[in-house]
């Protein structure tokens, strides 16, 4: 994945293998709850539904090989 500046914001591009952004896709696509993030040390934090939208819209977005920007 590559992250390069853009006059607004940020710019990521997808990253060149998309296998891991397919399987992604097809977990959240099956699954309309809110996920529930996973720390290094086991501790877990519920993602609010504004945030999990977001990451199923960004993952849609790679998977299709477009880029993703955020704005400032």
């Amino acid at each position: 994945m590559t992250i390069r500046p853009a006059s607004a914001g940020q710019v990521i591009e997808p990253p060149q293998d998309l296998g891991e952004m397919l399987e992604l896709a097809r977990f959240l696509e099956n699954h309309d709850a809110p996920a529930i993030l996973l720390g290094p040390d086991g501790e877990q934090f519920p993602l609010p539904l504004p945030a999990y939208e977001v990451l199923r819209q960004v993952v849609a977005a790679m998977e299709r090989g477009e880029s993703v920007s955020r704005a400032n």
